[in-house]
């Protein structure tokens, strides 16, 4: 019940941050429902745990390895370059039965990430329909044009996270000339019109001092973010390795991260993996979530491409019980290292194939 009782205090801190920010306007109804649906799933979850049935509250989809940026050290371009999969991505219809199969069992949120999501014009559209599931969509913000803007006033649900790597220099150094201004100027068109939005930061050993200050995440909070979440950058190739935290400027990421969120109540925060530590363990295989990529095969998460079963063929129920999946939970591959590292990437060498 540890898991169940971390997700429902994360829950819990996260619609206290919502109350803080909207305390001066008007709470509206929109919102109100959204924090209901989450509650009940949560209910849904707790009922199927007393029945001895395990149901993660997220996927997390890789909805295409497309994408309209080529930032330096991409995980997602490297496994479009290095992984052998099916070649038809999932289709609508392959959608559409995995959201209606998630709404009953209690999985309430859906997060969509890539490549770059935007692209997958069709799947925004059917997410709109599916209003009892939060979409926290990790984009680069390049295609927010006005069709998304439309999509966004009107379904509360879909929460846009823009990623950035720090100021102007850092972020435009990995993604590209001009893509910090043309993402601040996203920002500043959501918070005018009073919505939800997000920021996913990427720490490396070159920005940690930037992201993780005071200064940064004011900016970001007088920008109206209300949810940063960090991720510790993962190392996919030798070129990138510079980037990767040692253990010093991982220890350090974590006391700058204490800090932070002890003194910004109008942000939620979250620090990938150091939220392993708090939660029991690595999230992943089916623990918190299971990561779906673009061809439908159910993976451990979206760094470790392991599949034996495909959504195409195969239930979310089904998936959850995959013998990789068993293997990963009963061989001890997901219980907390001890030196701050992911914890499947720290074991990657030894994990059933």
């Amino acid at each position: 019940m540890k898991l169940l009782r971390y997700f429902s205090a994360e829950l819990e801190k996260l619609f206290k941050v919502l109350r803080i920010v909207y305390a001066k306007s008007p709470f509206d109804s929109a919102l109100i429902k959204l924090i209901k649906n989450q509650r009940k799933a949560l209910k849904i979850r707790k009922r199927n745990k007393k029945r001895g049935i395990h149901i993660p509250p997220m996927l997390l989809i890789s909805v295409t390895e497309k994408c309209n940026l080529r930032c330096k050290g991409c995980y997602a371009k490297h496994f479009e370059e290095t992984c052998v999969h099916d070649d038809t991505e999932l289709n609508i219809e392959d959608y559409t039965r995995l959201f209606n199969e998630a709404s009953e069992l209690g999985i309430s949120i859906a997060t969509l990430v890539g490549g770059e999501p935007l692209l997958r014009k069709d799947l925004i559209d059917l997410c709109t329909k599916y209003p009892k599931i939060v979409f926290p969509i990790y984009t680069n913000g390049l295609l927010l044009g006005n069709h998304y803007k439309e999509i966004f006033l009107k379904n509360r649900h879909l929460i846009p996270f823009f990623s950035i790597e720090g100021y102007k220099d850092d972020t435009d150094e990995r993604r590209g000339s001009g893509v910090f201004d043309l993402v601040l100027n996203k920002m500043k068109w959501i918070k005018d019109n009073n919505l939800l939005y997000g920021v996913s930061i990427t720490v490396t050993s070159t920005n940690l001092d930037t992201v993780t200050s005071s200064d940064f995440v004011k900016m970001l909070s007088d920008l109206g973010c209300v949810y940063i979440s960090y991720v510790e950058f993962e190392a996919m190739d030798d070129d990138s390795s510079s980037l990767k935290l040692t253990a010093e400027l991982r220890q350090k990421h974590l006391t700058n991260f204490e800090k932070i969120q002890n003194n910004y109540k109008n942000i939620f925060f979250t620090s990938y993996p150091d939220f392993e530590y708090r939660s029991g363990g690595c999230l992943g295989a089916g623990k918190g979530f299971i990561h779906i990529n673009a061809y439908g095969g159910v993976e451990p998460c979206n760094f470790v491409p392991l599949s034996d079963c495909n959504v195409k063929e195969k239930t979310i129920m089904e998936a959850l019980e995959s013998p990789l999946f068993k293997k990963l939970i009963e061989g001890g591959f997901l219980e907390n290292n001890h030196d701050g590292e992911c914890t499947l990437l720290a074991n990657k060498d030894k994990l059933p194939v």
